[in-house]
């Protein structure tokens, strides 16, 4: 007879055929999973004293929910998987009263909610909490609110108005990346932590207002790191000289950016920096930069030449993945690496000198480099990654450094032209499976003479004993 102060996880747990409830005014919390799988739960009243709502309490319950007011403007606390709120009918939400958290999930892929209002109440948004809402045109974010989750309004590409309240201090990564129709925002002076690309992808952002931002208003800069560039109407742009580092995704998507100068503060160039920039011809990197992160210049199909000065240490995985124009590269002698799939589908390079300071090719790091038609490794090179070279149709030639320990699986499969194969070590290096399978007909492997019967011996050689011949190298 006492009164129901909460329920449990999992009380209702895939009851389905339950199509109503009424939740009594007593209950304060409902548990995790707490009416999960209740597909065909189609109305449901949840009264103002309910300050927690679980991971995941309506789960699965794909019917179209109708909710009442007052769960809209008040009980929205705790992480709600966003199932439950699929295919909800409602197109605005107004949430205080007694909120304080907008739980992580809570509004995913809302696709008709259109308004938000957060009132002073809230005092932080969860990770995801808005993700996908592509239909949401406005927000407003009360003075309460202290925390932005990370890709809290991530690809809400409808968001055209947005309201941050001045007490935000902590902004997350990707909070509103690919909120593609905001022309302006302004960043409140009390934020201090920035997380990764807060505003990248936003194609149509014209300014960028506050204490972090450029004094062109062009981008964000916090730290030193560039965090998000402000792109629409610009072809061509020069970086300030208090930019040490180009930030994850800063410049990604900047469509019609052609052209970038780089001061000499800069000495890395990070993730997804410059990725997808599909006009970009230009750009020079400066003798200060050490470091080119993982598809920093990924999908940038317009770039046709490419230096890397001497102060690159490492060429990150995928660093310039499908830039189908690229037909020329030099790498500096400071490069010790070469990252898996960097130079992949690079379908315009014709030749390409690797120093030998780089001790290591990644796995596919030339894949589908089909203009490639020699390539020679040096001997400071200890190792070729699978399916380095696969696919190079038009490679006729390759030399491969004495420093080899071991070739990938398929590093020189499919090179369709390929005839002569200069391979020097001594000692056969650790083979991978088809190797040299579908090179030409009439294909040659040369090794060192006083090594032919190793090689035609050794695991995965001896498949190609036919094609290897003996050579007195220098």
């Amino acid at each position: 007879d006492a009164p129901i102060t909460s329920i449990g996880s999992k009380a209702f747990y895939e009851r389905f055929s339950l199509t109503s409830i009424t939740i009594p005014d007593s209950v304060t919390e409902i548990g995790d999973s707490a009416f999960s799988g209740c597909d065909s739960l189609a109305s449901i009243t949840i009264p103002d004293g309910v300050t927690s709502i679980g991971e995941e309490a309506f789960g699965g319950c794909t019917g179209e929910l109708i909710i009442n007011s007052k769960i809209i403007e008040t009980d929205y606390t705790d992480s709600i998987r966003p199932r439950w709120l699929d295919g909800a009918n409602f197109t605005s939400v107004v949430i205080g009263g007694n909120v304080t958290k907008i739980g992580e999930w809570a509004f995913y892929g809302c696709s008709s909610l259109k308004s938000v209002i957060i009132r002073d109440s809230v005092t932080s948004i969860g990770d995801v909490a808005f993700y996908e809402c592509s239909s949401l045109e406005s927000v407003t974010i009360g003075n309460g609110v202290t925390i932005i989750g990370n890709y809290a309004f991530d690809f809400c590409s409808n968001l055209a108005s947005l309201t941050i309240g001045n007490s935000v201090t902590s902004i997350g990564s990707y909070a509103f990346y690919g909120c593609s129709r905001l022309t302006s925002v302004t960043i409140p002076d009390s934020v201090n932590v920035i997380g990764y690309a807060i505003l990248a992808g936003n194609i149509n952002l014209q300014s960028i207002n506050g204490k972090l931002a450029s004094q062109d208003g062009r981008c964000l800069i916090v730290d030193g790191v560039l965090n998000s560039f402000a792109p629409a109407g610009l072809t061509e742009y020069t970086i300030p000289n208090n930019v040490t580092s180009i930030g994850v995704s800063a410049f990604r998507y900047c469509l019609s950016l052609a052209n970038v100068t780089m001061p000499n503060s800069v000495t890395s160039i990070e993730i997804s920096a410059f990725r997808d920039c599909s006009s970009l011809m230009n750009v020079i990197i400066p003798n200060s930069v050490t470091l080119i992160g993982d598809m920093a210049f990924s999908g940038c199909s317009s770039l046709a030449s490419v230096t890397i000065p001497d102060s690159v240490t490492s060429i990150g995985d995928e660093a310039f993945y499908d830039c189908s124009s690229l037909a020329s590269v030099t790498i500096g002698e400071g490069v010790t690496s070469i990252g898996a799939g960097a130079f992949y589908d690079c379908s315009s390079l014709a030749s390409i000198t690797i120093p030998d300071s780089v001790s290591s090719i990644g796995d596919f790091a030339f894949y589908n480099c089909s203009s490639l038609e020699s390539i020679s490794i040096p001997n400071g090179v200890t190792s070729i990654g699978q399916g380095a070279f696969y696919l190079c149709v038009n490679l006729a030639n390759a030399t491969i450094g004495n420093g080899i320990t071991s070739i990938g699986q398929g590093a020189f499969g499919m090179c369709s032209s390929l005839a002569e194969v200069y391979c020097k070590p001594t000692t056969p290096p650790t083979g991978g499976y088809n190797m040299f399978d579908y090179n030409t007909s009439w294909r040659k492997i040369y090794v060192p003479r006083a090594s032919v019967n190793a090689y035609k011996a050794a695991k995965y050689w001896s498949d190609y004993k036919s094609y290897i011949y003996g050579y007195d190298f220098e």
